[in-house]
């Protein structure tokens, strides 16, 4: 299965806030942390980023300044971006990510979930600054 997640036909100045998604990234930053093992991968170009995220995680991603491909390696996982209904989704499946997407999500299982970013750097501070912006100010100003 493909699967192109991606913000609707908006307008860029629509980027700028995303209520609920907003909202709960306040809210989860006050609870408790989970325990997610990240491990990056580097060749040729490519830097690959895959984590496991435990069942019964709910977060918000960051904000992506670039296309770049995606994969719910395995798990099941409920997401939205904040335009679209909550969709549940079950791996594996691959997609693509557009540029300016940020998604809300909750693995009902444990999942591992993997981006992979067309990048010469090596260095994971340079390689974010690069592939994700802090704001959506920066995304669109930037």
């Amino acid at each position: 299965m493909i699967l192109d997640i991606k913000p609707s036909s908006l307008k860029e100045q629509d980027f700028y806030q995303i209520p609920e998604i907003n909202d709960l990234k306040d809210s989860l930053g006050a609870l408790p942390q989970a325990d997610i093992k990240i491990v990056h991968l580097f060749t040729n170009g490519f830097y690959g980023r895959v984590a496991h995220i435990p069942a019964d995680t709910t977060f918000v991603s960051k904000i992506h300044k670039q296309n770049h491909f995606h994969a719910l390696v395995s798990g099941r996982i409920r997401l939205t971006n904040g335009y679209d209904e909550v969709q549940e989704y079950t791996g594996p499946l691959a997609g693509l990510t557009k540029r300016g997407t940020q998604r809300a999500a909750h693995t009902l299982t444990d999942c591992v979930f993997m981006t992979v970013h067309k990048t010469n750097k090596t260095n994971l501070q340079e390689i974010e600054d690069e592939v994700i912006a802090k704001t959506r100010e920066e995304l669109w100003l930037g």
